[in-house]
């Protein structure tokens, strides 16, 4: 069998990465809209992204720690805090 170049995710790799963060959008204190990344051992806030839209359409890819955010016409890639 060949190797296709497709990088999986094994169930492992999966769990152990959902584990770590959890993630949240709303407002912070000066009512900016944001993802608020939250270390789920601790409960505090280990990063935030600054989103410009109520309706956020957003992808969390755990592999190379990176947060997809689309917005009309445009796309931004963050690289997640870890």
């Amino acid at each position: 069998m060949t190797d296709s170049g497709l990088n999986y995710f094994t169930a492992e790799e999966i769990s152990n990465d959902d584990e770590t963060y959890a993630y949240f959008f709303g407002r912070d204190e000066n009512k900016v809209l944001s993802l608020f990344q939250i270390e789920k051992a601790t409960g505090e806030e280990k990063a935030r992204y600054e989103f410009n839209d109520v309706s956020p359409v957003y992808e969390v890819d755990y592999r190379y720690n990176l947060l997809y955010y689309a917005n009309k016409a445009e796309l931004k890639i963050f690289e997640l805090d870890n």
